[in-house]
């Protein structure tokens, strides 16, 4: 069976550097991206603004934006056999990272590139894992209430569709 979270926190490597980083910097009590707040880029920003900033060191233009809300929101759905295998998957007392570990790893299978070892391939295969963590999630926690898969809608950001492949509405 199982187990189940009872709010204890791990402190084992509190304090421990396993190594050092550009992308976020802990400053007094501020946590930056790319040396932005992240209150700011919380209050001010997109997910999809966001992270196009961890991935190209900088906030992107329209233009830019435009390009990347469109791949991302082309990459959310996913293949219907894929749901399928999911669906069958056990969901009863099943911690859902367990899950959602499994149904990630089940996604290089649909993935042409997944096995690549080319930058710009590797590049697009984190964008579509970025696209699909919603509607794993999503499909995870309709799945285990008896609920039917709901796919992203085109044209959406990942939050709208996230919200809409779990509620199953606008």
């Amino acid at each position: 069976m199982a187990e189940t979270y009872d709010g204890a926190l791990d402190r084992g490597l509190e304090g421990v550097v396993a190594c050092s980083t550009a992308i976020s910097s802990i400053i007094d009590a501020t946590l930056c991206f790319r040396g932005y707040e992240i209150e700011d880029l919380a209050s001010q920003s997109t997910f999809e603004e966001v992270a196009y900033l961890l991935w190209n060191d900088e906030l992107p233009k329209q233009g830019e934006l435009d390009a990347f809300h469109k791949q991302v929101s082309e990459a959310q759905s996913l293949d219907a056999k894929l749901v399928e295998q999911l669906r069958a998957l056990p969901t009863k007392d099943v911690h859902p990272m367990a899950w959602l570990r499994t149904a990630t790893s089940m996604l290089a299978l649909w993935d042409e590139e997944a096995q690549s070892t080319e930058i710009e391939a590797q590049k697009r295969v984190a964008m579509r894992l970025t696209a699909q963590m919603g509607p794993l999630v999503a499909l995870f926690e309709r799945t285990r209430n008896g609920q039917d898969y709901v796919a992203p809608k085109s044209g959406k950001s990942i939050a709208w569709n996230f919200l809409y492949s779990l509620k199953g509405e606008e």
